[in-house]
């Protein structure tokens, strides 16, 4: 794992530790401006900045949810794993070009 700015990633799997605040502003530039986290189930996957469980949660990007599966740590944010930034970001520049 390495940090690159406030975000911890991971070179072996390409996942990615993001605060909840940096990910909406990832957002913000496609058109996403209200960013909700609902924690769901709880996993055996340990938060990679603490000693906390990860749980798994539903993300919505406005009114939408997002197709992918996240882990949310309620201290330091949401686990992306590899590629999904890219994806969402994707996703909702599309769903932002229609509107």
């Amino acid at each position: 794992m390495r940090a690159f700015r406030d975000r911890l990633i991971c070179d072996a799997c390409g996942g990615m530790m993001i605060g909840v605040d940096d990910f909406a502003q990832a957002l913000a530039g496609v058109g996403s401006l209200r960013i909700s986290v609902v924690d769901d189930t709880p996993t055996e996957l340990l938060c990679p900045r603490g000693d906390g469980r990860l749980r798994s949660c539903r993300v919505h990007a406005d009114e939408a949810s997002l197709d992918q599966d996240v882990l949310h740590c309620r201290h330091h944010g949401l686990w992306l794993a590899g590629g999904i930034l890219e994806a969402v970001l994707r996703q909702r520049g599309v769903v932002a070009h229609r509107s």
